[in-house]
């Protein structure tokens, strides 16, 4: 089988075959594009994109058992990552300006990992705030605190 062809088996076993799928396959990753309607994007993103980020997992070791190089997969449904990426900026600025405002350090709990660096990124072009990490695992939230 070849990637594709694994994708494809993965996701119309999940999903059935009346799916829009475009899959684009580099040396670096491969990048699955779906059109979903509403009731199946829900179950295949899930809370936050959990589930979304297990398929990712899923995929990826199905790729490496049938080819032995590790090959990430980035499953994108119906734009969910622009818009998650647009709420997260609101929520970085607002957040800043709330902290800039009050002068009081403010905690963002229950974001990934990949949320967390991503709102470290857009915080590190605003002036006056800074951030960091604390905590382990699933407890680890994100500080944004005014710069005195």
């Amino acid at each position: 089988m070849d990637i594709e062809e694994i994708i494809k088996a993965f996701f119309y076993d999940l999903l059935g075959d009346d799916i829009k799928m475009d899959i684009d396959v580099t040396e670096e990753e491969v990048s699955v594009e779906l059109e979903l309607d509403t009731e199946h994007s829900g179950i295949v993103i899930g809370y936050r994109g959990e589930v979304l980020t297990s398929i990712q997992l899923i995929l990826s070791l199905m790729i490496q058992d049938n080819y032995e190089d590790w090959l990430p997969v980035r499953v994108n449904v119906n734009n969910y990552r622009e818009q998650r990426a647009e709420a997260l900026e609101k929520l970085a600025e607002n957040t800043a300006s709330r902290v800039k405002e009050s002068g009081q350090a403010l905690s963002l709990p229950n974001l990934s990992s990949y949320e967390r660096r991503h709102i470290h990124n857009i915080l590190s072009e605003i002036e006056g705030v800074e951030s960091y990490s604390e905590g382990e695992g699933v407890n680890r939230i994100l500080i944004i605190a005014p710069i005195e």
